[in-house]
């Protein structure tokens, strides 16, 4: 995935369907940096792969659950907040969908 995105220029790469268990914040191939937020059962998860470049200007970074990722990236005029979600599809109960949406705000 990280050559993909070298030659494609992309520094930033939202994921779903990760399936990663737990919390996950660590460099992969060439730097680039890996941030997930799954399940210890490994259903679903979010996350995102960042360019080193770009890495280490994150501020924050808040792994809400399996379904939603947000990070934070210092700029020099102010700063960027990126959310990645993975939303319940159709099927899932009224129930789930509702606490989503309410996370999500």
């Amino acid at each position: 995935m990280v050559e993909v995105m070298r030659e494609r220029k992309i520094d930033i790469l939202g994921l779903c369907e990760t399936r990663f268990k737990g919390k996950t914040d660590k460099k992969i191939h060439n730097d680039y940096r890996l941030l997930c937020s799954g399940r210890d059962n490994g259903r679903h998860g979010v996350g995102f792969i960042v360019n080193p470049d770009i890495a280490k200007f994150i501020d924050t970074i808040e792994q809400i659950d399996e379904r939603i990722i947000c990070i934070w990236i210092k700029l020099k005029e102010g700063g960027l907040s990126l959310v990645q979600i993975y939303a319940p599809q159709q099927g899932r109960t009224a129930v789930e969908k509702e606490e989503f949406y309410r996370k999500l705000q």
